[in-house]
C-alpha cells in the first residue's frame, strides 16, 4: 500500500494533463484538502498511480494492468453511486457492469449502449480471469481493455457530481 507521504509525489509524477477529469479532479482534491478526501477516492487515486506506474515499468505485469484499471473504473463508478446515496449489493450479478452503467447514466446523463454494455461484460470476464484463474490477456485484449476504460474513465464530468460531501 503507498503512504500517504509516498502518494503526493506520485500524483504529481504520475497523473497529468492527459489523464482522465475524474481522476485529474480527485487528485486535485486529495492535494488541496487531503483531511476530507474520502477513503474510497485515495483508493481511486492509489489504482490509477499502479497502473501508470506498472505502465512504465520494465517488464510490465499485464494482469497488474488489468486489475489496476478495473479496479479504478469500479471504485470511480461507486464513488458517482455513493455521491447519488446509491449502493448495490455485492451479491449482485456482474456487479462491476451494474454499478459502472449505472454511475453513468447518473454522471454522464448519457444512455448505455449495447456496446458499452458487452464491452464492460467482457473486461470483467477478462478480469475475471487474470484473477481467478491466473492468465495472462494477449497484447490485443491488453491494448482493448485499457483503451475502453480509460475512454469510460475520460466520460464521467466531474462538474456532474452532486455537491461535495453530500454521499459521505
Amino acid at each position: 500500500m503507498i503512504s500517504d507521504a509516498n502518494l503526493k509525489p506520485l500524483l504529481v509524477i504520475y497523473i497529468g494533463a492527459f489523464a482522465p477529469p475524474m481522476i485529474k479532479h480527485v487528485k486535485n482534491r486529495y492535494i488541496l484538502h487531503r483531511d476530507s478526501v474520502s477513503n474510497i477516492e485515495r483508493k481511486i487515486l492509489v489504482n490509477f498511480v499502479n497502473f501508470k506506474k506498472e505502465k512504465v515499468g520494465i517488464k510490465p505485469s499485464p494482469k497488474e494492468i488489468v486489475v489496476s484499471l478495473y479496479n479504478t473504473l469500479k471504485l470511480v463508478a461507486e464513488h458517482v453511486l455513493a455521491l447519488h446515496k446509491e449502493r448495490y449489493d455485492e451479491a449482485t450479478k456482474n456487479l462491476f457492469t451494474n454499478e459502472v452503467e449505472r454511475a453513468w447514466v447518473l454522471n454522464a446523463k448519457k444512455p448505455v449502449s449495447d456496446d458499452m454494455h458487452e464491452g464492460l461484460l467482457w473486461v470483467e470476464k477478462v478480469r475475471d480471469a487474470c484473477v481467478v484463474d491466473g492468465t495472462n490477456p494477449g497484447a490485443s485484449d491488453l491494448i482493448l481493455i485499457e483503451n475502453k476504460v480509460k475512454h469510460l474513465l475520460r466520460g464521467f464530468d466531474p462538474g456532474a457530481l452532486p455537491q461535495e460531501g453530500a454521499g459521505r
